[in-house]
């Protein structure tokens, strides 16, 4: 599993927390990371995610769903 899950998940927690009147979402061009900073960037209540962010927080989201999943009766 991806370690980066964990993170991404808590900084685009606080992207909403920060902002919680975000209306537009819209994916960047950037394939992989170039700075060690976070890869979701809010503007004017519009939030950008950088693309190689998206397939871990998905694929990261969706191991933590099936586990929660597993453990209902």
């Amino acid at each position: 599993a991806d370690v980066r899950g964990t993170r991404l998940l808590a900084d685009l927690d606080s992207a909403f927390k920060r902002d919680p009147n975000i209306d537009e979402y819209d994916t960047l061009p950037e394939l992989e990371p170039k700075h060690n900073r976070s890869p979701f960037i809010l503007q004017d209540h519009k939030l950008g995610i950088e693309c190689w962010a998206v397939k871990i927080l998905v694929k990261y989201v969706a191991q933590r769903l099936n586990g929660w999943r597993s453990h209902i009766p």
